[in-house]
């Protein structure tokens, strides 16, 4: 069983499609924080749908996780807040014949996802969302104040040139398109 306690019992899905939101407990947020090695788990909210597929022995999982916890900075030794976020989106059975096997195909379409073989009638949608939490978080976090002014701005997603410095694969994307960059390539 998870440090998060949210077990949906396949019985439960005979009505149609379920939803699955809440914020996690207090304990639950310390438990959390006790198996990822952190040193505080401040918020955990997690928003899922769980439908059987047309097929009926394969259950979906889609939604999201969000997680607050107090992280280290690698650069200042400084606590402060991390936020990490993600996609969930897992497929279950509890027929081994519809499970993907570990011996699967090597040519198998890499976009598929594996449908998870269930060792009960349910799953534990909180196991879920930790594994899935622990898989986004920054194996070196760095504080906002940590960062340079071209990093923060990159980590927002804008591209950042010092002074005199062009990035060195500016407008490639727009060539390879058939499109021309306004620079060449030429400093100014």
């Amino acid at each position: 069983m998870s440090e998060i306690n949210e077990i949906l019992r396949l019985d439960r899905m005979q009505s149609g499609p379920r939803r699955q939101s809440r914020a996690v407990t207090a304990e639950e947020c310390e438990a959390v924080a006790d198996r990822l090695e952190l040193r505080a788990v401040r918020s955990i909210n997690f928003n899922l749908e769980v439908e059987q597929t047309p097929d009926r022995d394969i259950y979906e999982v889609i939604g999201q996780a969000e997680m607050t916890a107090e992280r280290v900075c690698t650069v200042t030794n400084d606590p402060f807040d991390e936020i990490t976020q993600t996609a969930i989106h897992e497929l279950f059975t509890p027929n081994p014949k519809k499970a993907t096997s570990e011996d699967a195909d090597v040519d198998a379409d890499l976009d598929a996802l594996d449908v998870e073989l269930l060792d009960e009638e349910a799953i534990d949608l909180g196991e879920l969302v930790v594994q899935y939490l622990a898989m986004e978080l920054e194996q070196s976090p760095r504080s906002p104040q940590a960062m340079s002014p071209e990093e923060r701005a990159g980590a927002e997603g804008a591209a950042v040139l010092g002074p005199d410095r062009i990035l060195p694969f500016a407008g490639l994307a727009d060539m390879l398109r058939g499109g021309d960059s306004d620079d060449s390539g030429s400093k100014h």
